[in-house]
C-alpha cells in the first residue's frame, strides 16, 4: 500500500493528511475520507485507512489540527478538540478542505473516481464530518441521538458511515 503525506490549506491551518491506496491495482476507485479520532493523523489512523481502502478504495486521512499534529491523549487531545469544536465554521472548512484535497490528489494520480465519495469518522472525526455537512446537530446541548450499531447517511452524493469504536 502506498502512503503519501500531503500538505494542504485547511481553513486557517496547513493540514498534513495521508493519501492511501494500493498501487498494484489499476483503474479509478471510489474515494474514502477518513477523519481520525482526537489523537490526530497518527500511524494508527493511517493503518486504519490502509485496512479500509484495501484494493477497492483510495483513502485520505484528514487533518483537523494542522501541521499533522498528534498527541497521546488528554489533556492535550481535549484542548485541541475543544478549540476546533469551538469554531464550527473553521471545523467545516477543515473537513471540506480534506475532502477537496482527496479528490484533487487522487485525480492528479489517475487513481480515484471523484463522483463516488464517502466519509467515515471515529469519535471526534465523526463529529467533524457531521458538522461539516450539517446533516444533523452534533452540539453538546442537543438531545442525545441513538443510531444503529452501523449506520449510513447519504447527503449530496457523500455517504457518511459510522459505527462503534474498534
Amino acid at each position: 500500500m502506498a502512503v503519501e503525506r500531503i500538505d494542504y490549506q485547511a481553513g486557517g491551518v496547513t493540514g498534513k493528511g495521508a493519501l492511501v491506496w494500493n498501487e498494484n491495482i489499476g483503474g479509478k476507485r471510489p474515494l474514502l475520507l477518513v477523519m481520525p479520532n482526537w489523537l490526530g493523523v497518527t500511524e494508527n489512523a493511517i493503518n486504519r485507512a490502509r485496512r479500509m481502502a484495501g484494493d477497492k478504495y483510495v483513502a485520505f486521512v484528514g487533518c483537523m489540527y494542522g501541521e499533522g499534529k498528534t498527541c497521546q491523549g488528554p489533556p492535550t487531545s481535549q484542548e485541541w478538540m475543544m478549540a476546533v469544536r469551538g469554531d464550527r465554521v473553521e471545523g467545516r472548512k477543515r473537513v471540506n478542505a480534506a475532502l477537496a484535497t482527496m479528490a484533487r490528489e487522487a485525480d492528479k494520480r489517475g487513481i480515484g473516481d471523484s463522483s463516488k465519495k464517502a466519509a467515515v469518522g471515529f469519535c471526534f472525526g465523526l463529529v467533524s464530518v457531521c458538522v461539516a455537512i450539517t446533516v444533523f446537530s452534533c452540539s453538546t446541548d442537543a438531545p442525545a441521538r441513538r443510531f444503529p450499531r452501523h449506520a449510513a447517511i447519504n447527503a449530496r452524493n457523500l455517504v457518511i458511515a459510522f459505527g462503534e469504536r474498534d
